[in-house]
Order: C-alpha cells, then structure tokens, then sequence
C-alpha cells in the first residue's frame, strides 16, 4: 500500500471523511507548521496560535463526514483559521464587554450580605461544582491545573507526562462542554475568573 504522504489532497480528504485517522495525521503533519504560522501572524501570541491550530484541527476531525472542500485542503484549512481568530475575537469582545458588569455585580453582592446574594452565590456555585463533577476524572483533573491552579498547559504537560497537544485538545474540549451545558453568564463567569 501507498504511504500517506504520497496521497493527493483529494486522496487524503476522501480518506478523512471514511474515517481514518491516519489520513488526517498525514494532514496534521502536512499543514499544521503552515497554519501556526498563518495563526500567528494573525495574533503574534504563541499560545493563542496553538489553541486556534489546535480549535481548527478539532473542528477537521469532528466534521469530517460532512465536510465540503471545494478548492484545495490548505486553502480550506486557512480560512478555518481566520474564521476562528475572528470567532474568538467576538467572544473575548462580548466578554471584555460584559465583565466590568458582572464584576460589579459580583463586587456589590460580596458588599451588600444578604440572605438572597448568598442563596444566589451559593446556587452558581453548586451548578458549576455539579458541571465539573460531571467531567471525566482526567479530564476535570486538567480543569483543576489550568483553570483554578493557573498552570499553562506546558506545566500541566509535564506534572501529568502527555503531550502538550493533549493538554490543549483537553482544555478546548472542558471550554466546548462547560459553554454547551451551563448558561451564559455562568460560562463568561467562570472563563473570566480562570483568565
């Protein structure tokens, strides 16, 4: 049989929408420099470039039985990457935007002690606890190291031996699950105090 990387863009798409993972490694390995590259001129920060690669790469694999590449995978693959930058953009604008407000809020609650603030305060803290609870053990293990001990996700490579790409895979997967199951202003709460 052929090696993977003497397929065709084609070969190798067909080959990831039936499935096979090694077709998508071989894109991985054929695009993924060109991409970080493509993501840091976008946002010149290491760490978010990655993420961006990493949400990219993800959004690949998990679509890949409906994916529609028209042209060619690499162009397909850049536009992910400005699609996401600016996707993200949005979303640390809204957050930036309603931030000051819940921290005001926040702020006047811990000010204000009454038994309604500290029902409220005790109830979001439950929701997130349970939603935490949920996740699988390594998963809310990283959880604990990134987002309430403040490890980045090399450090949390190290202290738990994997990969980096597992790490930041694992962070992205806890943000897309947190943002899916709690609502709104708990998730932009919750983001906000980790960052």
């Amino acid at each position: 049989m052929r090696a993977y990387k003497d397929f065709s863009e084609n070969e190798l798409c067909d080959l990831l929408k039936s499935g096979d993972y090694e077709a998508f490694s071989e894109i991985y390995e054929r695009y993924s420099l060109q991409l970080l590259s493509h993501a840091l001129r976008k946002c010149q920060d290491d760490d978010y470039a990655k993420d961006l690669l990493q949400e990219v790469f993800t959004m690949l694999w998990q679509n890949r039985e409906t994916l529609d590449i028209r042209k060619s995978l690499s162009g397909y693959l850049a536009t992910s990457i400005k699609y996401s930058f600016f996707k993200n953009l949005r979303h640390e604008e809204v957050k930036e935007k309603h931030s000051p407000s819940l921290a005001e809020f926040i702020n006047s609650s811990s000010n204000n002690v009454t038994a309604d603030h500290l029902i409220r305060r005790k109830q979001l803290e439950a929701i997130i606890e349970n939603e935490v609870m949920a996740l699988p053990p390594k998963m809310r293990e990283i959880y604990e190291k990134y987002f309430v001990e403040g490890l980045s996700q090399k450090e949390i490579a190290t202290e738990l031996e994997l990969s980096e790409k597992t790490v930041a895979r694992q962070v992205y997967n806890i943000r897309e699950r947190l943002r899916k199951k709690l609502p709104l202003i708990i998730y932009l709460f919750l983001i906000g105090m980790a960052e």
